[in-house]
């Protein structure tokens, strides 16, 4: 069993971070891919789309002839969760399980999408020159385990200094997010949230997990970013989702 993992708004591989790590040690036989979404990480030079379905098409393109082989299971926080959803609906066949984290979609309104209180300090973060400051406050807004980690701020400096991010990628990844429509699709599907998340509210997750008849668990203290501050819970209930026939 081999695995595709996709980040969520203006996160691009690099910083899933130790999470990775850990996933190949619970998963040591597997193959793990993180590719980013278009302009993002490696592929900062492709144009951002402002639909999921041409993120999908993108991901397509560039791993389909690796996904041919072997059996995979899709694994998306965030917008990286809207993305896996709409690719299990496009390619039924392609996963044999999905792992949403802390989606939303137009099953909830948008103040439960997107915190009221979380809007302006993204629009904050954008609008410093400071990129310390800016990734400072994107891991206050995804994090209530580890806002205050100086040396995971510090390796989001580095990583902006080699593969920083636009507004333009920023704005298009939020109207891409803001226009997604989830749809049923046949594969089975896991949706991991967070009782506390401050961006997006737990009720968008509990929508989707009834909507289209999955598992749903809660953690009760974590933000947003499940891979940072539950690495290990979110582990475990992936292992026993894939466990189960």
């Amino acid at each position: 069993m081999n695995f595709v993992l996709l980040r969520g708004l203006i996160r691009h591989s690099r910083h899933w971070g130790d999470f990775i790590s850990s996933f190949q040690q619970a998963f040591p036989r597997s193959t793990i891919l993180t590719p980013d979404l278009p302009g993002l990480g490696q592929e900062k030079n492709a144009r951002t789309p402002v639909t999921i379905e041409e993120n999908v098409e993108f991901l397509k393109d560039s791993l389909s002839s690796t996904l041919d082989y072997g059996e995979w299971v899709v694994v998306g926080l965030s917008l990286g969760g809207m993305v896996a959803a709409k690719w299990c609906e496009i390619e039924p066949d392609v996963f044999s399980k999905a792992v949403l984290m802390n989606p939303s979609s137009n099953l909830s309104p948008f103040w439960h999408r997107l915190n009221p209180k979380a809007l302006p300090i993204f629009i904050r973060c954008f609008l410093t020159q400071d990129v310390a400051l800016r990734e400072k406050r994107i891991l206050a807004l995804t994090s209530n385990c580890n806002s205050g980690n100086e040396e995971l701020i510090k390796s989001w400096v580095n990583i902006a200094a080699i593969d920083d991010i636009t507004r333009s990628t920023f704005l298009r990844q939020m109207a891409a997010a803001r226009a997604f429509r989830i749809k049923q699709f046949k594969t089975p599907c896991l949706v991991l949230s967070s009782d506390n998340d401050g961006i997006v509210s737990p009720q968008c997750s509990r929508k989707i997990a009834n909507f289209l008849g999955a598992e749903l668990y809660s953690h009760p203290q974590a933000g947003h970013d499940l891979a940072i501050d539950a690495p290990q819970w979110t582990l475990d209930k992936i292992s026993d989702f894939l466990a189960k026939p």
